[in-house]
């Protein structure tokens, strides 16, 4: 069995405005996006 197993956990901190627009999908946030890219329906 292989003791050298190694793992890592890379976290970066998180814009929670952008975020809080991205969970939301609010009409405003999806204007700009491309329609043809959006998996939303």
């Amino acid at each position: 069995m292989n003791t050298n197993a190694t793992a890592s956990i890379h976290i970066k901190p998180c814009n929670i405005a952008q975020s809080e627009e991205h969970n939301r999908r609010d009409k405003e946030y999806l204007r700009p996006l491309d329609p043809k890219k959006l998996y939303i329906r």
